[in-house]
């Protein structure tokens, strides 16, 4: 089984107080007909509480960019929580080329 494993830092220009990061591992590396794992890890390295923050897992298309599959939730995260989240995109029909995995963030204003 191949992974594919990327780290981040989210660090928005409009409030220097909000920031997270973390790591997003896809699972196996895509493969043609097989069930996709997105497991994320964040950390809030803010200095204030987060309210009503969209994590949004995503597959794209490299070559189209296209979105393929997504699962989206939203949340609060306190100053300093860490947490985890499996995705699980099953059946995935990809032909063999560039495929994206994605962890979009919108925090609510």
């Amino acid at each position: 089984m191949d992974t594919a494993t990327a780290s981040f830092t989210i660090e928005p220009s409009l409030d220097p107080d909000v920031g997270l990061t973390g790591s997003l591992v896809a699972e196996p590396k895509f493969l043609m007909g097989t069930t996709e794992t997105l497991t994320s890890s964040v950390i809030s390295v803010g200095n204030v509480p987060l309210s009503n923050v969209t994590f949004s897992w995503l597959i794209i298309d490299a070559e189209l960019g296209s979105v393929l599959r997504q699962f989206s939730l939203t949340r609060d995260v306190a100053q300093g929580e860490r947490f985890s989240h499996v995705t699980v995109f099953p059946d995935l029909m990809l032909v063999p080329k560039t495929y994206l995995a994605l962890l979009q963030v919108t925090i609510a204003d």
